[in-house]
């Protein structure tokens, strides 16, 4: 995956690499159409990204894996607005909570890992 900054200097600054990295896949995502396409690329970047940052790689694996389910299920039949509406909400949601925990201590980012496990935005 080929990284752009496009955040802000203001939020980026005193980050380290592995940080800029998984804001830009964020970022990259919140700026998607939000199709099957977007969770089908997601899914690859996702997966690329947790082979170059080890210390994320439950997390974007995790990704991953919700992008897939959503592609799977979809990939083949038209995507109702309403469906593709809710499930990015929903992933961005899911993002949102492993960004807010980056910082957080060992149990805190276990626990939101584990939440993110048993979510599904199919």
């Amino acid at each position: 995956m080929t990284i752009h900054y496009s955040s802000k200097p203001s939020q980026t600054k005193g980050l380290n690499k592995e940080s800029l990295l998984m804001i830009e896949l964020f970022n990259w995502f919140g700026a998607q159409p939000g199709g099957v396409g977007s969770y089908r690329k997601f899914e690859e970047n996702a997966l690329e990204l947790a082979l170059d940052l080890p210390e994320h790689a439950a997390s974007l694996r995790l990704l991953a894996d919700i992008a897939a389910r959503f592609v799977e299920t979809y990939a083949d039949q038209p995507l109702p607005a309403g469906v593709a509406d809710a499930a990015f909400k929903k992933m961005t949601s899911i993002v949102e909570i492993i960004s807010a925990s980056k910082d957080s201590s060992v149990e805190e980012r276990l626990a939101a890992l584990n939440a993110i496990a048993v979510q599904n935005i199919v």
